[in-house]
């Protein structure tokens, strides 16, 4: 388990299944935006580092190194570990088309390969991407007009832009994450400040509410 320092702007490591609630320093410290992604196998992270705006980087740690693979020059936020161990799903500033510069992106672990998939969609800096968990669809916010966030699926190759359901920007998604079973989404919705699942890739409503607290549900994910 980890979680984000509020001291050194660190990760830390709490061992499970054990009495020992002392936190361990994981790595090296960070001032992160986003939670770190879990490599597949379990024996690494991807992490978000910030460098002063507007530029972010991505470290992957390995529980005592470290390896820097994107430049510390371009804009890159919320890194998702593809379910095959071979890929990172990102939005990134690194390629301006059409006066559109925030877009998502998918690229090799080591950095190389780096492709966008979106144009015309102004990918979310304030949120991770998600992928599927068969690797066969990635979610994401982004807007047809900046601010205005939509939920939206899409292919790792580019292909297949839809949004979930029709007119999602209404509800203002500021979240989203896959269903075990790769069936649903689950996503935080501002305006009521709840979280809410949805058929996944399509759905003819906004979803129902995960749970019978009225408000104040910002954090969540899927057990099992």
């Amino acid at each position: 388990v980890f979680v984000n320092g509020n001291i050194t702007n660190g990760f830390y490591k709490v061992a499970a299944g054990t009495s020992d609630t002392v936190p361990v320093v994981v790595g090296f410290g960070v001032n992160s935006l986003f939670p770190p992604s879990w490599a597949p196998d379990g024996s690494e992270l991807v992490v978000g580092e910030a460098l002063g705006y507007p530029y972010r980087r991505f470290r992957i740690v390995d529980f005592g190194g470290k390896s820097l693979f994107t430049s510390p020059t371009l804009g890159d936020w919320g890194a998702d570990w593809a379910p095959d161990g071979t890929r990172i799903a990102f939005a990134s500033t690194r390629d301006s088309v059409n006066g559109q510069p925030r877009a998502l992106f998918v690229m090799n672990v080591d950095g190389s390969n780096a492709t966008r998939l979106t144009t015309g969609i102004y990918a979310d800096i304030n949120s991770s991407a998600a992928w599927s968990p068969d690797g066969s669809k990635i979610a994401f916010l982004g807007s047809q007009t900046p601010g205005v966030n939509q939920l939206w699926t899409v292919n790792p190759d580019g292909t297949g832009l839809t949004e979930v359901f029709t007119n999602s920007a209404a509800v203002q998604p500021t979240a989203v994450g896959w269903s075990p079973a790769g069936d649903s989404l689950i996503y935080r919705q501002a305006v009521t400040d709840r979280v809410y699942a949805v058929a996944a890739p399509t759905d003819t409503g906004a979803g129902r509410p995960v749970s019978t607290l009225m408000n104040g549900q910002r954090s969540f994910d899927w057990v099992g």
